[in-house]
């Protein structure tokens, strides 16, 4: 996978990932796909996981790994808004190191890598859209 490949696969899921959500009521994100498994959880589950990807790609690449934050205490749930602003963020973060991807020179096959860890971003928010749409409709 190349780099725009790569662009066009996180936009199409990001696109797709809106979609999904932009009719949700603020009822709806407590709503559950799976028992225990609230729309707001699974969202607020791909942003760290984007920015773990981001990780091990910069590892990749012979960059510095960010410091991750810690996670959230299980006794609280993240809030629609904070969970799209992290979403945002962490998508920020994944396109300015496909940035910087471009313009670098790094050793044979470190870019490639990079992109290999960064593929699952896009499989994953599209799965998470996927079953939001999918999930039954409150009355």
């Amino acid at each position: 996978m190349t780099t725009e490949e790569l662009r066009a696969a996180i936009e199409v899921s990001r696109a797709a990932l809106i979609r999904a959500i932009q009719s949700l009521s603020e009822r709806d994100f407590t709503a559950e796909l799976a028992p225990s498994e609230p729309i707001v959880l699974v969202l607020a589950a791909l942003a760290p996981a984007e920015r773990e990807a981001v990780n091990r790609a910069r590892e990749a690449v012979g960059a510095v790994p960010r410091l991750l934050s810690s996670e959230r205490s299980s006794r609280t749930w993240p809030v629609p808004p904070q969970v799209i602003h992290d979403l945002a963020g962490a998508r920020h973060e994944t396109l300015s190191f496909l940035d910087s991807l471009d313009g670098g020179t790094f050793l044979s096959g470190a870019k490639q890598a990079a992109l290999d860890a960064l593929q699952d971003v896009s499989a994953r928010e599209m799965a998470a859209a996927v079953r939001i749409e999918a999930r039954p409709q409150s009355s």
